[in-house]
C-alpha cells in the first residue's frame, strides 16, 4: 500500500487531504509539526512514496525541512 507522509499543522486541512487519498489505497502518516515529521521519516523502515509538507509549520519553515 503506498504511504504518504502528511506534515501539516492545521487538522482540518489534513483530515481533508487525508480524506482524498485514502480511498486511492494510500495510507497516511500526520505529523503536525517539523520535529514529529522529521522523526517519521526518519523512523519509518517502510520509505515513503510521497511526503506532503505544510510551509507554514510552527517550529520550522517547511522548505527548510525539505532540505
Amino acid at each position: 500500500m503506498p504511504q504518504i507522509l502528511l506534515i501539516e499543522d492545521d487538522q482540518c486541512f489534513a483530515d481533508s487531504i487525508k480524506m482524498l487519498v485514502k480511498p486511492a489505497g494510500f495510507r497516511v502518516q500526520w505529523a503536525t509539526d517539523a520535529a514529529k515529521g522529521y522523526q517519521l521519516f526518519s523512523q519509518t523502515e517502510d520509505p515513503f512514496d510521497t511526503v506532503i509538507i505544510d510551509y507554514h509549520l510552527p517550529d520550522l519553515k517547511g522548505a527548510e525541512l525539505a532540505e
